[in-house]
């Protein structure tokens, strides 16, 4: 629930997500889950929800945030020491590397 409360504002919109590689809803819940929230033109926060035992990287089309610059994640696994680790602020460049068996919060400026 951290990956929700800390990150996801009062105020924020959840946002309609979609996939395009053809799962139905029983394939997407054991493979990657996704929600998005929009604090406006240039902030969104994305929870992302590996359930596989393989890493996955996403490309997220963000066709309505043209002024997202970087971002920022918060990973979460087993591993003690991953619980909401932060990673430092990066350049935007259009994909997100998940670790299996992860919950990964990205906040996008």
């Amino acid at each position: 629930m951290g990956n929700y409360s800390l990150f996801v504002r009062p105020g924020m919109t959840r946002l309609t997500t979609s996939r395009n590689d053809g799962r139905d809803a029983v394939e997407v819940a054991q493979d990657v889950m996704v929600s998005a929230f929009s604090g406006g033109a240039d902030k969104l926060v994305m929870v992302l929800v590996n359930y596989t035992d393989q890493p996955r990287t996403i490309r997220p089309e963000l066709k309505n945030f043209k002024g997202i610059k970087s971002y920022r994640t918060y990973v979460t696994t087993a591993d003690v020491k991953d619980n909401l680790k932060p990673s430092a602020a990066q350049k935007f460049g259009g994909t997100f590397r998940l670790a299996p068996r992860s919950v990964t919060t990205v906040t996008l400026n």
